[in-house]
């Protein structure tokens, strides 16, 4: 052990893996594909393709994609931008909820009125 310091060590730790984790981003992009979602890079690469870069939902292009999947059977649906896919996530993956907060939404609508 190079230190016996918690703190050191700590310290140490964190270090070398800023250092690994720095020089392994796609060997740990691609384990953790494989380990969240069964799939490889190029499988999310040729996802990426079919949607042409773009979210599933909003279609915004340059922002991260991030795999979208049910909670329930793991199979996935498709990318989505983080805003996209933390909506769904926060609507609990509910059609009913999302459904309610579209009728929310219409019936709080404002509709801007012409001078």
């Amino acid at each position: 052990m190079p230190y016996k310091d918690p703190e050191k060590l700590r310290e140490y730790h964190r270090k070398k893996w800023k250092r690994y984790s720095a020089e392994n981003k796609d060997k740990i992009k691609a384990k953790n594909f494989r380990d969240r979602y069964g799939i490889g890079i190029e499988e999310y690469e040729a996802l990426k393709d079919q949607q042409d870069g773009k979210c599933s939902i909003c279609e915004t292009v340059g922002h991260v994609l991030y795999v979208d999947h049910c909670h329930n059977t793991g199979k996935i649906r498709g990318l989505l931008c983080q805003k996209c896919n933390t909506g769904i996530g926060m609507l609990q993956d509910s059609i009913n909820i999302l459904k309610q907060a579209v009728w929310y939404l219409e019936k709080h609508e404002e509709t801007p009125t012409k001078p």
